[in-house]
């Protein structure tokens, strides 16, 4: 790998932080490196992930990756997150549609993010939304405690203390809450029904007039 900061990596064992992400080059193409320290279990995680993933369009690609003493990641493609984009209703509808098709996909591979959030997403520079940070990521139906953010996260979530099996429609809940958040509404709360597959899509395409 070729990058002016990835020097970073020869000070690690001196460094305080246990985790880095910056933007590099990985032969002559942009890209996010992200960089943490061996006991951070994120990035063997997000590695696995990603490859049950691979050819899913919105989801990072694999450029690189090393795990040894410490561990790093070099993904494509580049872009900015949402949060710090001035976004219109029509776009931000957009991007929740595509964002819905890669969960979609994700599903259909028994994957579910868990972490969806507009922190979680950018937008490259020819307006393609791509879903970021699988490393949190687990098969459909894993038990797993609270992960995520509580303005998104689903409400079965956030409201129970134990383990909870992983649900696609968790994903489906945290962005409608995204879209939400983006169109400066309040958090909702939303049933069961409003988080399926088809209930989501409905949502998205029918925002519009437009059929699914």
């Amino acid at each position: 790998m070729n990058g002016t900061r990835l020097p970073l990596l020869d000070v690690l064992s001196d460094a305080s932080e246990d985790r880095w992400v910056f933007e590099s080059v990985y032969e002559q193409e942009p890209c996010v490196v992200k960089v943490e320290r061996r006991t951070s279990p994120q990035i063997p995680s997000e590695v696995a992930n990603l490859q049950k993933l691979a050819g899913i369009c919105g989801v990072p690609t694999i450029l690189d990756h090393q795990i040894r003493q410490c561990c790093l990641l070099a993904l494509k493609p580049v872009g900015r997150a949402l949060t710090a984009l001035q976004l219109v209703p029509k776009e931000v509808n957009d991007i929740c549609r595509q964002i819905f098709q890669v969960l979609a996909s994700a599903h259909a591979r028994g994957v579910v993010h868990l972490d969806v959030s507009p922190d979680n997403i950018i937008l490259t520079e020819s307006n393609n939304a791509i879903l970021v940070d699988w490393g949190v990521a687990v098969a459909t139906g894993t038990p797993v405690g609270f992960v995520g953010k509580p303005c998104f996260a689903s409400a079965r979530r956030l409201g129970c203390q134990d383990t909870l099996a992983a649900l696609p429609e968790e994903d489906f809940e945290a962005l409608l809450h995204t879209r939400d958040f983006l169109l400066g509404l309040p958090r909702q709360e939303y049933c069961c029904e409003a988080t399926t597959a088809a209930a989501v899509q409905a949502t998205l395409w029918t925002q519009e007039g437009l059929p699914p």
